[in-house]
């Protein structure tokens, strides 16, 4: 439950808020649950703030995007960011297990070291992600632009990557156990080092100049088009 008079706050004024940070760095701020949505939120330092189950999406989308300040250790578990523009947003450390991600702009946003169990990413932008060492367990990144995205050391046990782009990212030590790797398509990506990847994850996916592990002796050249 929020506290209401820190909803009050953040609803009034970002400029206002971010001071009233400043001035008591000690409290950590209860929006949890709070209808956020319509919003301008740009720039408002919501970092450590337990913002669990808060709604950011709807009719009107709270303004989120241009970040000043950074969202580092927020809890935004269950909340609702679907189709919000959080591009370049700072999100490293976070708590996102079961938020609803999907359809929105990630672009270059900093997620390492995030928790995303079982969170909805379906057909995101996260094209240039850090999502290094990010816990990815269950989330749903069907469709999803991963292009360029890092993603080292992120476990992505049992996580949906069916239909997603992961084109040139860096996989290296991320573990890939029980992933559907559906239509994934690898194009110019090392999987050479990854942990708990078999061939039958690949049976469908595109491998066009893939590097694959050396137990794995499928052609990595098999999507390529022949000129």
């Amino acid at each position: 439950m929020a506290n209401e008079e820190h909803v009050a706050k953040i609803e009034f004024d970002v400029a206002t808020w971010n001071q009233w940070r400043e001035d008591n760095p000690a409290i950590i701020p209860d929006l949890s649950g709070a209808n956020l949505s319509g919003y301008d939120l740009a720039n408002a330092n919501l970092s450590r703030a337990h913002l669990h189950g808060a709604v950011f999406s709807g009719p009107h989308h709270a303004h989120l995007h241009y970040y000043d300040y950074a969202w580092e250790n927020a809890n935004l578990s269950a909340a609702d960011l679907s189709a919000s523009d959080l591009s370049g947003a700072k999100l490293s450390a976070c708590r996102l297990s079961s938020a609803n991600l999907s359809n929105a702009n990630l672009q270059g946003a900093e997620l390492s070291r995030s928790q995303l169990i079982e969170a909805n990413l379906s057909n995101a932008n996260l094209s240039q992600a850090n999502l290094s060492e990010a816990d990815l367990g269950g989330a749903d990144l069907s469709g999803a632009n991963l292009s360029g995205a890092d993603l080292y050391g992120a476990y992505l046990n049992r996580t949906n990557l069916s239909g997603s782009q992961l084109q040139r990212a860096d996989l290296g030590a991320a573990n890939l156990e029980s992933a559907n790797l559906s239509n994934t398509d690898f194009h110019r990506t090392d999987l050479s080092k990854v942990k708990n990847l078999i061939e039958e994850q690949l049976n469908t996916a595109k491998l066009c100049r893939t590097k694959l592990p050396k137990s794995i002796s499928l052609d990595a050249d098999r999507d390529c088009i022949k000129m």
